[in-house]
């Protein structure tokens, strides 16, 4: 079988602001904290998603590169930042989207069903600010 990434969104804890949480998983299950395998944090806490945890929403779900995954952000570390200073070049939104460079599909996914992406990508770009330094450090190449 072959690897996937998945994306998932869920309620951001910031009061008066209706914005999602974005952040990537080697794995499509239910489950608790801590999660079962690679967990890819995008500035963020570890949160259950799936069925169990209505909050959650699937973003993305595509085939993938982990080896590639894992050169552009270390999984299982809450500091593995993928080159995105956080609300310099980006938040959450531009760090999973990073993450899921690793998609072995075209498009590349991105998570533009989290509630606020639009004005992140106003902002940012939807892969942050400084993507194109960025990706030529790790040989990615330009952008999507």
């Amino acid at each position: 079988m072959e690897p996937r990434l998945y994306a998932w969104g869920s309620p951001a804890q910031i009061p008066g602001i209706a914005a999602d949480h974005t952040w990537v998983t080697s794995y499509d299950a239910p489950y608790s904290v801590p999660p079962p395998s690679m967990f890819w944090y995008c500035w963020g806490e570890q949160r259950g998603a799936g069925p169990d945890h209505p909050g959650s929403t699937k973003l993305a779900d595509t085939a993938a590169d982990i080896e590639l995954a894992c050169r552009i952000a270390q999984p299982d570390d809450a500091r593995a930042d993928c080159g995105v200073r956080y609300g310099r070049d980006g938040v959450c939104h531009q760090m999973a989207n990073r993450i899921l460079l690793a998609s072995t599909t075209e498009p590349k996914p991105v998570v533009v069903g989290a509630r606020y992406y639009g004005l992140s990508v106003l902002l940012y770009g939807p892969y942050g600010r400084n993507f194109e330094t960025w990706a030529s450090s790790l040989g990615i190449g330009g952008a999507p």
